[in-house]
């Protein structure tokens, strides 16, 4: 039998497997007549080896490489008689065909251990939570020691498969082939939940993975029942609210917002779970309840909730608050009221006058310090202090028993403004503020500072208070008399606004050390505000 053999020719580009100790290139020819995956075979003398290929034998030219006393044979150059009995066999692709004798046929056996294997895929994640208008890689992994020729991807919704073309100009994916069999979908929607499979092919078979689970989250809807209400003072006021969304995911975060000119703050879980003002505003009950309204209560409202996907938001609704009928500080009257004097009622068996700042930082100041001409003397005795003087609509300290009413019935800010000769003015804020009893010496309570005219009231915090003819400072000497006015003196102290009126810097004027230092001011003005 005669069988042309190219010399000096070695086929490597494909080679599936090789056999050692084939005694002859014949015997090597023969065996590739028994595998229908067999295209060229190669004898390597040297190593008296066998190397079936899978591939067709017209490769490019790279695919071949010299090498003495070797032979190369297409496949269809070798007779069909040299499979003998298994000549027309019908072995599978990954099998090769064993005579069992002329007469008994012959049997097909799995090559094993060798390249002729379908491709691996593999998939390290079985689900993936995607976010609406973000994109979404399926991870798909795929080893062959053959070439690939094909990855596909099919998406499975209910009872229809779809093929994913990347390759589509209009597509909205991309990967997801041969080069990289992992798929991106790019700018996810809701309707690209569903399941999905990662397929791949070589000569040999096609395999596929196990199925991957996409599910596309979309922030919360939510709703608002009403854009306004109107409550009476004192009285009781419910925003409805409702959360829903469009998948499984879980609502992890209910909170409101409460916005008006001058500020923005979140009223969250756990501010409705620890205060006496508000309650819902969780993600069990969304709406929001505010009790005993008050004019500090007139803003807009705001739900926000938050799943996976992020933070959805209502549309605003204003709640408006009827005027104060027994408010219990400047704080309860209508933001729209005006600057002047009210009475007020801190608690149900105490009520007095105060001058109500309406204009200042959205109003609702409470003022209890006012200086500005002289025309009041404030080196002043204890009792003066307790119960106040002078006049309120000028000059005034409204006393401290009073100050104490107002700040023992809820939670207080301070600011402080002060104004210079030379027309500069400066003020401080401190986020929380008290006094204690006549008792307690009035003891202060004060801290959280913000502002331009730098932190001089915070040397004096957890002091009493001292007066001419009460001494309750820290120091050897008597602060009050040396400093010429009344306050929370330590040893002595680091503002002194109740010193005395028009003195240049002999220590004994109106002092705040952090804006001019030991220079007496014009003017000062002491107010708080209720925050809750």
């Amino acid at each position: 039998m005669v069988i042309e053999k190219q010399k000096d020719v070695i086929y490597t580009g494909h080679v599936a497997f090789e056999i050692f100790t084939i005694p002859m290139w014949s015997l090597c020819a023969q065996l590739c007549t028994r595998l229908s995956i067999c295209k060229s075979v190669n004898f390597i003398t040297l190593t008296k080896s066998c190397q079936i290929n899978i591939a067709e034998p017209n490769c490019p030219t790279s695919c071949l490489s010299s090498s003495f006393g070797d032979s190369f044979v297409a496949a269809s150059a070798l007779p069909k008689e040299l499979a003998g009995i298994c000549k027309g066999h019908a072995c599978n692709i990954t099998e090769i065909c064993v005579p069992k004798s002329k007469s008994e046929g012959y049997l097909c056996h799995p090559i094993i251990g060798y390249r002729i294997v379908p491709p691996k895929v593999h998939i390290p994640q079985s689900s993936y939570d995607g976010i609406f208008g973000q994109s979404v890689t399926l991870v798909c992994i795929v080893t062959s020691q053959l070439q690939l020729t094909d990855v596909t991807w099919k998406k499975h919704e209910g009872g229809s498969v779809s093929t994913i073309d990347p390759d589509d100009s209009g597509s909205f994916y991309r990967d997801g082939d041969v080069e990289l069999p992992s798929l991106i979908i790019l700018n996810v929607t809701l309707n690209d939940t569903g399941t999905y499979v990662c397929s791949a092919s070589n000569k040999v078979d096609t395999r596929s993975s196990d199925t991957i689970t996409l599910i596309v989250h979309s922030v919360p809807i939510v709703f608002v029942h009403q854009l306004s209400y109107n409550a009476t003072f004192g009285s009781t006021v419910t925003f409805d609210c409702t959360v829903s969304t469009t998948t499984s995911s879980t609502i992890t975060d209910v909170y409101w917002q409460k916005t008006n000119e001058c500020q923005t703050k979140n009223i969250s879980s756990t501010t409705t779970s620890s205060s006496a003002k508000y309650s819902g505003g969780t993600v069990n009950t969304p709406s929001l309840t505010i009790m005993n309204a008050d004019g500090l209560d007139v803003s807009s409202y705001t739900c926000f909730a938050s799943n996976i996907a992020g933070t959805g938001r209502s549309s605003a609704s204003f709640l408006n608050v009827s005027a104060a009928v027994f408010p219990r500080d400047c704080s309860a009257l209508h933001p729209l009221s005006e600057s002047g004097l009210y009475r007020i009622y801190p608690s149900a068996s105490v009520n007095f006058n105060v001058n109500c700042d309406m204009d200042t930082k959205c109003g609702g100041w409470t003022v209890f310090q006012q200086r500005f001409d002289g025309a009041y003397d404030f080196f002043r005795g204890w009792n003066d202090y307790k119960t106040g003087f002078g006049d309120l609509h000028k000059e005034f300290w409204l006393g401290n028993d009073y100050i104490h009413y107002i700040t023992s019935s809820g939670q207080y800010r301070l600011r402080v403004e002060l104004e210079a000769y030379d027309g500069s003015t400066a003020y401080a804020e401190y986020s929380t503020f008290s006094i204690g009893d006549s008792l307690s010496g009035y003891i202060l309570n004060v801290s959280g500072y913000s502002g331009t005219a730098e932190d001089s009231f915070g040397y004096q915090n957890w002091m009493k208070f001292s007066t001419l003819d009460r001494d309750n400072d820290i120091a050897s000497w008597d602060c009050a008399a040396a400093s010429g006015g009344a306050w929370w003196y330590s040893d002595c102290y680091s503002s002194n606004l109740n010193g005395r009126h028009g003195i240049g810097d002999d220590r004994t004027g109106i002092v705040w050390r952090g804006f001019k230092g030991f220079s007496s001011l014009k003017a000062s003005k002491m107010m708080i505000k209720r925050y809750y």
